[in-house]
């Protein structure tokens, strides 16, 4: 019996030409959350070995969304236009496709990254107000955050 990872497949209309699929994978190495060239070079490598789908890592929707500085995000001209450098790369090097993974921390927003000791990053350190569906706090050392209203935390 022949393994079916290199045979196509089609997901929701999404035909791919073969079952490889790269997960996201945080880097926190985007600057004021534009994607670079390791950006490019990272998820560009994938395509390039002839994967069918490669995701970004979290890429967050506001500024207040991030879970850190350092994350790639979508909600600028410049972020845009550097996350479409990226699709542009894949769409003239590969017939695999790429993916966008949005993103909101909620109240995982306002952290150090983890090679920076991880925790809480305050407000006067260059942190920001995190929003969420309820005040629980992620942790100890972590406010409340802002509920955000008409949000049911209930729901699953």
């Amino acid at each position: 019996m022949a393994a079916k990872l290199f045979e196509p497949i089609e997901v929701r209309g999404l035909r791919m030409p073969n079952r490889i699929v790269v997960a996201p994978m945080i880097q926190f190495s985007a600057e004021e959350g534009v994607a670079g060239d390791r950006h490019l070079m990272h998820l560009g490598q994938y395509t390039a070995s002839g994967a069918a789908l490669t995701l970004t890592e979290s890429c967050y929707v506001a500024s207040n969304a991030r879970n850190a500085r350092s994350c790639l995000s979508l909600y600028t001209d410049e972020q845009e236009a550097a996350v479409g450098r990226i699709a542009e790369f894949f769409n003239a090097h590969s017939e695999g496709f790429f993916g966008v993974q949005l993103a909101h921390a909620g109240r995982k927003a306002s952290a150090r990254e983890p090679f920076k000791g991880g925790g809480y990053l305050p407000v006067e350190e260059g942190g920001y107000e995190a929003f969420a569906p309820s005040a629980v706090p992620l942790a100890d050392d972590f406010p409340a955050p802002t509920p955000i209203p008409g949000c049911d935390p209930t729901i699953r």
